[in-house]
């Protein structure tokens, strides 16, 4: 079984049963593989299911696939797609999948979501501050 890595899960799609991306087109990403799913300084999550690959170049991705796989426009996409891999122009293939979930590792899903709550307590507590802040100087 192939190994599928993620270097962050800054916009949270790990911590959810199913969740999409986009990569160059490999013959293990193909509907009903599984994958181990990795991700850098956490380690395994566990075993996805592929459900649904589509093929796509460059040049068609569209925001509503862009928000699927990484919460941001086409263009922010295209930015990171090109900044990952070398050579990519209007006419790279590339294939958008959704993965599912069917075995997740129960200590890395802890210290995953334990990560995203430290994240997301932190950003509440700067918007408190910066609320009290803007209330103070008005």
């Amino acid at each position: 079984m192939e190994t599928i890595n993620y270097s962050s899960n800054f916009n949270g799609k790990l911590n959810n049963t199913c969740f999409a991306d986009i990569r160059l087109p490999f013959p293990h990403i193909a509907q009903g593989n599984y994958l181990h799913v990795n991700l850098d300084r956490v380690g395994s999550l566990g075993i996805t299911r592929i459900i649904s690959v589509m093929p796509i170049q460059f040049k068609h991705i569209t925001d509503h696939m862009a928000f699927t796989v990484i919460g941001q426009n086409a263009g922010y996409l295209r930015k990171m797609l090109y900044q990952f891999y070398d050579g990519v122009n209007e006419e790279t293939k590339f294939v958008h999948f959704i993965q599912a979930f069917t075995q997740r590792n129960p200590d890395t899903l802890f210290k995953l979501l334990e990560t995203q709550h430290d994240k997301l307590l932190a950003g509440v507590q700067q918007y408190a501050q910066q609320q009290q802040h803007a209330k103070a100087s008005s």
